[in-house]
């Protein structure tokens, strides 16, 4: 149905709003990566070189490592240094928004207003489900922006040299985030539907010179987008880098794995917004079926492949999320026909409001768990709470060998670089592959190997995030806990800090050492 304008655009601005709630989440430093990223804008900022070994961990600091989102935290850095974690927050915020919308507007352009509306808004949990600030808003953007110039242009409705944008964005892309390579699966799709729209019209003889051209066009933007991307540090090589990052990966990151193991381990909350917005989709496709009507082979195909994406490793949610949204828009399109214009504004706000804050009701309802614990911990921006644990190390002088687990290493190295180095942090690629499979888990899961890496190493320190869910993590803690050798002289609602019994430590543990009768009563 077409609405009139005035509808349209306070449906518009409450789409919106809701997005914004929903990206709107503070920043939990001890388990993300922005502290890393923090710091590698600074280092490059300040010494005008882009780091390429593992500089931030005392383990392996010669280990070479290809820095492919170098150009993010140039960015987040600059960000960061005029309006702080605030700033940062608002910054991310405004990159998803922008996305979301510029997807909508896709979606619409593909069907029509109230399809894309109702669609987005349904999809709304998985499109804006990456809350984090992390690189890859920049690949959702980007994507977004490749799609929209493309079906643009494919419409007629762009002069070619809109289409040299796309190099530049490539250029941009490659130095910003790993995904640059879905900028190369947009171009090659939207040639490959012109290649088979020529070969049908041949067949047909038809007028062929519109899919000529378009084949033309994208084989030169392709070749020079070829060339930008060889515009990063690592040249060929950061180029080729989305193939083979996973050789030298051996740790279990939970963004990485199915939907399956999420739910194989009980984690299947965390996985159901998703379930929801895949079953919807996915059904969308009988309407087509249904209305014996053709679809375009570049949705089937940009549907199947981040399907496959998204069921494969959680972390592609979002850019199932929104390419979802335009197919499934189109779909939901052909059940209505042409559209139908309201006179009656009344009527029109009533059949649109209420259909609108019944997708709201629905998403909410769906997984109240989440979004009740969302609201309460996360919601807003900013830093959250609870984020003193580097503080208290540098007032009281505690010094290293850190021990510390994968999740906080951002975290100290945001706050201890160059004074105290990590011994892990959360970037498995920047390790040797045995460094996780021979020494970091098996010193948590076996005491006898974690004695021999403390005597080798000297810990002096353990630094841990309490929200680390992994087996090895838990058995860690509740040995540390039992162990004499150790004092816990902090924690909060995410860390925990337990020093050596030394002289060097006498001072903290007698000012700061939790007794045993507290910790059995807290933990």
């Amino acid at each position: 149905m077409r609405l009139p304008k005035s509808v349209e655009i306070s449906l518009i601005i409450c789409l919106l709003l809701i997005g914004i709630v929903v990206s709107s989440a503070k920043i939990l430093l001890q388990s993300a990566d922005i502290g890393r990223h923090l710091k590698n804008g600074e280092i490059i900022i300040k010494t005008r070189k882009i780091p390429q070994t593992n500089l931030y961990s005392y383990t392996y600091p010669e280990f070479p490592f290809t820095n492919h989102h170098w150009g993010s935290g140039v960015i987040f850095y600059l960000v960061h240094s005029f309006s702080g974690f605030t700033g940062l927050s608002v910054f991310f915020i405004f990159l998803n928004i922008s996305t979301f919308y510029l997807f909508f507007k896709i979606a619409k352009r593909e069907s029509d207003f109230t399809s894309a509306l109702l669609v987005s808004l349904l999809f709304i949990p998985v499109s804006l489900s990456r809350v984090e600030v992390r690189p890859e808003v920049f690949s959702y953007l980007f994507s977004g922006l490749i799609f929209w110039i493309l079906l643009t242009y494919k419409l007629n409705n762009l002069k070619i040299k809109w289409l040299f944008l796309i190099p530049l964005i490539e250029l941009l892309w490659i130095n910003l985030h790993i995904y640059f390579f879905l900028g190369f699966f947009i171009l090659s799709i939207f040639w490959l539907e012109a290649v088979i729209g020529s070969f049908i019209n041949k067949t047909r003889k038809i007028d062929n010179s519109s899919n000529n051209k378009t084949i033309k066009d994208i084989v030169i933007i392709g070749l020079i987008s070829l060339a930008a991307v060889l515009v990063n540090p690592a040249g060929i090589k950061g180029m080729l880098y989305p193939l083979n990052i996973f050789d030298n990966y051996s740790y279990p990151v939970s963004e990485n794995v199915s939907v399956f193991v999420h739910d194989m381990f009980g984690y299947g909350k965390m996985t159901l917004s998703f379930k929801m917005v895949f079953a919807a989709s996915f059904f969308s496709w009988i309407i087509p079926m249904y209305k014996r009507k053709s679809v375009e082979i570049r949705n089937i195909i940009f549907y199947i492949f981040f399907s496959v994406l998204a069921w494969s490793a959680t972390r592609n949610f979002a850019i199932f999320g929104l390419f979802a949204t335009v197919t499934t828009a189109k779909n939901i399109k052909l059940l209505t026909g042409q559209e139908q214009i309201i006179k009656d504004k009344i009527t029109a706000l009533f059949l649109v409001y209420s259909l609108f804050f019944l997708i709201v009701l629905v998403n909410f309802c769906a997984n109240p768990a989440y979004w009740l614990s969302f609201f309460k911990y996360r919601a807003g921006i900013g830093l959250c709470n609870g984020v003193s644990a580097a503080e208290f190390i540098k007032k009281e002088e505690i010094s290293g060998p850190i021990f510390n687990n994968y999740d906080i290493g951002g975290y100290l190295i945001y706050h201890l670089y160059p004074y105290e180095k990590v011994f892990v942090d959360n970037r498995p690629e920047a390790y040797p592959s045995d460094f996780f499979k021979k020494i970091y888990i098996p010193m948590q899961e076996n005491e006898k190997v974690w004695q021999e890496v403390d005597d080798h190493l000297g810990f002096n320190v353990i630094v841990f995030n309490k929200l680390d869910g992994t087996d090895w993590a838990r058995a860690f803690l509740s040995n540390r806990l039992n162990d004499s050798r150790w004092a816990l002289v902090w924690t909060d609602e995410f860390t925990i800090i337990f020093v050596k019994r030394n002289e060097n430590n006498k001072e903290v543990i007698e000012k700061y050492e939790y007794p045993k009768d507290a910790l059995i009563r807290r933990y």
